[in-house]
C-alpha cells in the first residue's frame, strides 16, 4: 500500500531516502500487507550492495516516484539519465486514486535495454497490467530508441501462495534480478520461472529484513 510520511516521533530507521517507524517494522510480521516505505527500503539496500560497476549498469525506480509517472506522465524528462542502464526497475502499485494513498498489490516492471524489452511480474495468477503499462509507455519514451513501439511481456514468475506476500514476492524479484541479470536478463527471468519462492521462503526473508532493519537501527543509536 501507498502510505504518507511517518509521525516524527514513531522514527525507527532512516535510511537513504526512507524512514521507517515502529509500525513499518511490523508489518514484515508473516500475514501482513508491505506498504511502499518498506519496499522502498529494502529495494535500495540491495541496490546499494552493487558494486560500482554493477551500480552503473542498474536503476530503480521507487513506488512513490513511479506513482508520478503513472498520475503526472509529462514530469518524466529525467528519466532519459537512465538511457544508458543495462537494467531499469518500476515497482508498480495497483492504486488508481492520484489524490490519498492505497492500493493493494505489488509488481515489478523491468526495462532491459539489450533486448529493449519490458518485462512484467507479477505473482498473482491473472494479473491486472493497466498500471504497468501506463509507466511502461511513460518510460519508453526516455529509455527506448525512437520509433519504438512499447510492448509489455508477461513473464512467467512464482506465485503467492496467499494475499498478502506481493509486497515481498517483489522485493526478492528485484534481488534474483540484480544477482542473476548481470550478463543476461533473458537467462535471469528463465531461471526466475523456475526459481522456488513458496510460503515458507516469504516468512524466511521477512524475518531477515527484520534483522537487517533492527541491526541498521542499532548500528544508527550506537552513533548517536
Amino acid at each position: 500500500q501507498m502510505t504518507s510520511s511517518p509521525s516524527p516521533l514513531s522514527r525507527f530507521l532512516s535510511y537513504g531516502s526512507v524512514v521507517l517507524d515502529y509500525e513499518d517494522l511490523d508489518l514484515l510480521l508473516d500475514g501482513r500487507w508491505l506498504n511502499d516505505r518498506l519496499i522502498t527500503f529494502a529495494t535500495e539496500y540491495l541496490m546499494d550492495q552493487l558494486n560500482v560497476d554493477e551500480r552503473e549498469r542498474m536503476e530503480l525506480v521507487c513506488a512513490s516516484t513511479c506513482e508520478m509517472l503513472k498520475f503526472s506522465p509529462e514530469f518524466t524528462s529525467w528519466l532519459a539519465d537512465y538511457r544508458s542502464r543495462a537494467l531499469v526497475f518500476f515497482i508498480v502499485n495497483n492504486n488508481r486514486d492520484p489524490t490519498r494513498p492505497g492500493g493493494s498489490h505489488w509488481s515489478l516492471l523491468i526495462y532491459d535495454k539489450e533486448r529493449n524489452r519490458f518485462s512484467y511480474l507479477d505473482s498473482l495468477y491473472g494479473p491486472d497490467t493497466e498500471d504497468a503499462e501506463v509507466i511502461m509507455h511513460a518510460a519508453a519514451r526516455h529509455l527506448c530508441p525512437p520509433g519504438t513501439k512499447p510492448r509489455l511481456h508477461k513473464i512467467p514468475c512464482p506465485k503467492q501462495e496467499n494475499t498478502h506476500d506481493c509486497g515481498v514476492m517483489v522485493i526478492e524479484f528485484v534481488r534474483f534480478m540484480l544477482k542473476h541479470g548481470r550478463k543476461s536478463a533473458a537467462k535471469a527471468l528463465e531461471m526466475l520461472a523456475v526459481t522456488r519462492m513458496d510460503g515458507e521462503f516469504m516468512r524466511e526473508c521477512r524475518k531477515n529484513w527484520r534483522t537487517i532493519i533492527c541491526d541498521l537501527q542499532k548500528r544508527e543509536s550506537n552513533k548517536r
